[in-house]
């Protein structure tokens, strides 16, 4: 008798426990996170969105480090390989910028 194959685990829980750890650790340092995931099509991945006001102060290298950190200590190994991406949203990005005028064609 053989025994059945290992379930595989559920995206969605394992994004919700990233999602939790990571309004966690943002709370510690004061900020606010809203975190989205959707799924990839075609497989059992999952992309993430983290939305917040610290990215502001981030450069691209730095939001990533600090995300995925989060995730490295949020998660299990074999968990890590089922998000795909996270993707970090600075809500005021372009709100600080001067608009641009655009000159009419005569």
């Amino acid at each position: 008798m053989s025994l059945p194959p290992p379930k595989r685990p559920s995206t969605v829980a394992i994004v919700r426990r990233l999602a939790l750890a990571i309004r966690r650790e943002f709370a510690i340092v004061g900020e606010t996170a809203t975190v989205a995931s959707e799924a990839v099509r075609h497989t059992n991945l999952r992309r993430v969105s983290v939305t917040s006001p610290l990215f502001h102060h981030l450069g691209y290298m730095e939001q990533q480090e600090y995300v995925w950190r989060i995730a490295l200590r949020a998660l299990k190994a074999g968990e890590l390989g089922f998000v795909s991406l996270i993707y970090c949203v600075d809500p005021l990005d372009g709100v600080d910028e001067k608009p641009v005028k655009r000159r009419s064609k005569r």
